[in-house]
């Protein structure tokens, strides 16, 4: 069965499977509305059936996905050599070195994933904030374990601050896996002694790979991911390494003099606990920290421009976070000069 068939088999099995629960149960949301409960359905028919797929198909999924979230969309990237890393940089400002650098790391459970994948995020955050992001296609799990994806990320800061980016005006994002890695790159960062960036922002992050964690976590069936479906990337990020790891899972890692977190989750999202406890850990490590939970939302909600409003609100509160502890921090620089 071609791809296109296949999205249609999809759709139409999560568009029946919709209209009989909604008209029996009601939403699965109170604010869903008809079209985005079907997609959300869709998306979790996809990701399940995907993992019956070997990982190239997984991965050439990912990025048509971003392809097709791109459609009618006009942004600059550059591919780029980023201290050995490919990574692409994206821009719509005219003058984007007037605005923060954002080091983007993607989501995909470390196996799947790029900066493809993720253009449509990195593009409106490079539009939210006027400035620009490097968007990074670190190693993948299996062929490449913890701490592959880390050294990629810490390579990939090292090369900006080698262009002359300063730390203060560098921000560092990423989304479920990538929001991970964006925790275990600042302790990293901190233990190489580097200047941290400005802040850093991890989503629906994905922080313990454990077993166990998955019994302090919650499927209500409103997710797009199901619970269970890390399992197997899990093992192979982790590699030879115990997943208890800080490395592998930043869940358990000190957190002492990280800068300012920003940490944003949906509410109805298998990671959400992830999420909750990162923030109570950043907080008793004294490190500033704020928790968003969007209500009724989705794993990465952000991920879904056009279809869901509050994902274009979750991208201007990013941009807001970011832009204000760069601009704090390059001005305290400037007072100090």
């Amino acid at each position: 069965m071609n791809t296109k068939l296949r999205l249609l088999r999809d759709v139409a099995t999560a568009a029946l499977d919709t209209v009989r629960r909604r008209t029996l149960e009601g939403p699965r949301q109170p604010s869903w509305s008809w079209s985005y409960e079907i997609f959300v359905e869709t998306l979790r028919i996809q990701i399940r059936n995907g993992k019956k797929t070997d990982i190239p198909a997984q991965r050439r999924a990912m990025d048509g996905f971003g392809r097709d979230m791109m459609r009618g969309i006009t942004t600059h990237t550059t591919p780029v050599n980023a201290g050995g890393v490919d990574a692409e940089w994206v821009s719509t400002a005219p003058d984007p070195t007037a605005g923060p650098v954002i080091l983007f790391l993607h989501g995909g459970a470390y196996t799947v994933g790029s900066p493809t994948s993720h253009r449509r995020v990195t593009t409106a955050l490079a539009s939210a904030t006027g400035g620009k992001v490097l968007a990074l296609d670190y190693r993948l799990g299996p062929e490449h374990a913890c701490p592959a994806a880390i050294e990629d990320a810490v390579a990939a800061y090292d090369w900006l601050l080698q262009q002359g980016v300063q730390p203060q005006n560098i921000a560092i994002a990423g989304d479920s896996a990538g929001g991970g890695l964006t925790v275990a790159s600042l302790v990293a960062l901190r233990d190489a002694g580097r200047p941290l960036p400005a802040c850093a922002v991890p989503i629906s992050p994905w922080t313990d790979l454990t077993v166990e964690a998955d019994n302090e976590r919650l499927d209500i069936g409103c997710d797009t991911v199901p619970l269970g479906v890390f399992e197997h990337e899990a093992k192979g990020y982790a590699g030879p390494l115990d997943r208890a790891d800080p490395r592998v899972s930043p869940r358990f890692a000190d957190l002492r003099h990280l800068p300012p977190l920003f940490v944003m989750a949906g509410g109805a999202e298998v990671l959400l606990h992830d999420a909750i406890d990162l923030h109570e850990r950043a907080k008793a490590a004294g490190v500033p920290c704020t928790l968003h939970i969007e209500p009724e939302e989705v794993h990465v909600h952000i991920m879904f421009l056009g279809m869901s409003q509050r994902a274009q609100a979750g991208i201007e509160r990013i941009a807001e976070f970011v832009t204000f502890h760069t601009h704090r921090q390059r001005q305290a620089q400037a007072e100090v000069a």
